[in-house]
């Protein structure tokens, strides 16, 4: 996030405080030359006193409804209005060196960086719990396979590969291979397996 002092850059009252004082006769006339439900664009124009029919400076400024803090969520009009005449006001001279922004533009820079910062940080908590999820999902999935090995092993004492007893039964099922089956039909499997060797040892036959 981007370091920055609010307080070495003028809020744009204080800049139309100075160009009054200047020009007792200054006029600032706005304009609102576009609107929509989520933004709107303001026009501020600078007259420094009645005469002048053409803007001395001028200055233009977006808002978007919700964006750039609480401010934008319930006055993004009255915002941007601001905004625009300070863009005015800095056109005009009345800005310090190397500080054109005001005071509220850089408030809305802060806001914007820390609703992003947050927005990252909830979209990593988010990613960590699916990780989460899936992490525990594979760890049922792999003591299912294990009990399906244990079972399968106990039930063909003798045979040389167990591997391949269960890879028989996978593809039975309709899989190529074991890691493609749901962890659901592999549990089945081994309750299959599981049931019929508690009947085998009930009726003494293992």
């Amino acid at each position: 996030m981007a370091k920055f002092n609010l307080q070495e850059y003028e809020p744009v009252e204080e800049r139309l405080e100075r160009f009054h004082k200047d020009y007792k006769e200054g006029r600032v006339i706005t304009e609102m030359v576009e609107y929509s439900d989520e933004r709107v664009v303001f026009k501020a124009e600078l007259y420094r006193n009645f005469e002048e029919n053409k803007p001395w400076a001028t200055g233009y400024a977006e808002e978007t409804r919700g964006q750039g803090g609480l401010v934008n969520t319930t006055a993004h009009l009255e915002n941007c209005e601001t905004s625009a005449i300070g863009r005015a006001l800095a056109n005009a001279g009345y800005a310090p060196k190397g500080k054109r922004p005001s005071r509220e533009e850089m408030l809305k820079v802060r806001n914007k960086a820390i609703q992003a910062s947050e927005a990252k940080i909830s979209n990593q908590k988010t990613n960590t719990k699916t990780s989460d999820r899936t992490k525990e999902v594979d760890m049922d999935a792999l003591r299912q396979i294990k009990r399906l090995y244990s079972l399968t092993a106990r039930l063909h004492p003798r045979s040389q590969n167990i591997g391949s007893k269960v890879t028989e039964m996978v593809v039975k099922k309709g899989y190529p291979s074991l890691s493609r089956m749901p962890k659901e039909e592999i549990k089945a499997i081994a309750d299959k397996i599981e049931k019929k060797l508690n009947s085998m040892e009930a009726q003494g036959t293992r």
